[in-house]
């Protein structure tokens, strides 16, 4: 049988590996950037930019290629996402400037945001009546990537150069490519959701746009979050330190720890379906704005209960990502699911400019403790302030023609 389910299987772990590859290959950034820094002489402004440019890249490009993905073929965008990302991985090899890595890097972010919406975008289609369970899945590989990259950046850092690891990355990346323009099939890749979607709604009816009240609602819940997701990484360690004895290498392990968090977005599918979308989100976004609070006052001085808190974090942050990036293919007609994706991804992407320079400047006035209060708890609190204006939806099964 030509679309056997070994063969599915086959391709649908070859999807995968590319994500959690392409992902691999931008989280490294994070271990090499200072050599890159002292390499190129840049300033913390600078590499700050250098570091965020390829997540800010993803940002600009997913609502255009999630209005392209309507039409295109997404094998060959799928592709194209894993050529660009490896190319500009090369790149940063090459870079003498700051100008030069800085584009490189957006270039980066553009292969990101081809590949992650291609890639969706072939599973949603195919696996229709398990949108949510894709979803995990690809936030899930995702999570890997990342943890994959921080700690091959601290394996190869230790025995290679950077432009030698990301050499390496490359030459994986272009493999990786190669073999999925060879083995994914039309089947898979074009497949359309031949479902017949019965809905019952509670007050309103699906989208024809994702620039009506329930997807913009939702996409702001998703900025506020990912200020909060941003806004730790850059606090955490200078705020620590600053209370006493939490040493880089430590802050090391619980960036690490706080990745590691997406890992648990494939138990996202259960608790939606136990609780429904709007009671989850609302539980863990007020307990998490509540610990956050708890932890950036004289109580939450421990290194231990700071480091239990970034694997918390982690953990309460990816389930509520899968839940609003469900809830915003939900919110849509069929034909607009891409676009969806792509603006639940701008929403995540976009504040990663935000939080270095907001925090910096509160932190200057008041101190750590009124920052983290700031772009953590009070942007979950805000979150949950605008969750629970949320109508709800009941969206029966959907079933095959």
């Amino acid at each position: 049988m030509k679309n056997s389910w070994h063969n599915t299987y086959l391709m649908i772990a070859l999807l995968i590996f590319s994500h959690m590859l392409i992902f691999c290959m931008d989280s490294i950034i994070y271990f090499v950037i200072g050599s890159i820094r002292s390499d190129l002489e840049l300033s913390d402004t600078q590499a700050r930019l250098v570091y965020g440019a390829s997540i800010f890249g993803m940002a600009v490009m997913s609502i255009p290629i999630g209005y392209l993905l309507r039409t295109a073929n997404r094998k060959w965008v799928a592709v194209a996402g894993l050529l660009v990302s490896s190319l500009a991985t090369i790149a940063t090899a090459f870079c003498h400037s700051f100008e030069a890595i800085f584009i490189a890097r957006l270039t980066m972010g553009f292969g990101l945001a081809l590949n992650t919406l291609a890639t969706l975008a072939i599973g949603l289609s195919y696996f229709s009546r398990y949108r949510t369970n894709v979803i995990a899945i690809e936030q899930f590989s995702a999570g890997v990537g990342l943890v994959l990259g921080l700690n091959i950046g601290v394996i190869l850092g230790e025995t290679l150069e950077w432009r030698e690891t990301s050499t390496i990355l490359t030459s994986a990346g272009l493999l990786t490519a190669a073999a999925l323009s060879l083995c994914l099939k039309p089947w898979l890749s074009q497949a359309r959701a031949n479902i017949n979607l019965q809905v019952q709604h509670t007050h309103n009816t699906l989208s024809k746009t994702i620039w009506s009240k329930r997807p913009i609602m939702l996409g702001a819940i998703t900025v506020l979050i990912s200020l909060a997701y941003f806004s730790y990484p850059v606090m955490f360690a200078s705020y620590l330190q600053e209370k006493g004895d939490f040493t880089w290498q430590a802050g090391e392990m619980t960036v690490s720890l706080f990745a590691a968090g997406n890992l648990f977005a494939l138990y996202g599918p259960s608790l939606v379906k136990k609780f429904g979308a709007k009671t989850l989100l609302l539980r863990v976004l007020l307990l998490t704005a509540a610990l956050s609070t708890l932890l950036f006052t004289n109580f939450g001085y421990s290194t231990t209960l700071q480091v239990i808190f970034s694997v918390y974090l982690g953990m309460a942050i990816s389930v509520t990502l899968v839940t609003l990036s469900s809830e915003m293919v939900n919110a849509v007609i069929p034909s607009q699911s891409t676009p969806a994706i792509g603006l639940f991804t701008a929403c995540l992407c976009a504040p990663i400019i935000v939080p270095a320079p907001l925090m910096r400047a509160i932190q200057e006035i008041a101190g750590w403790d009124v920052a983290g209060m700031v772009s953590i708890s009070a942007s979950l609190l805000l979150a949950t302030l605008i969750t629970s204006q949320l109508q709800k939806e009941q969206y029966l099964s959907a079933r095959h023609h």
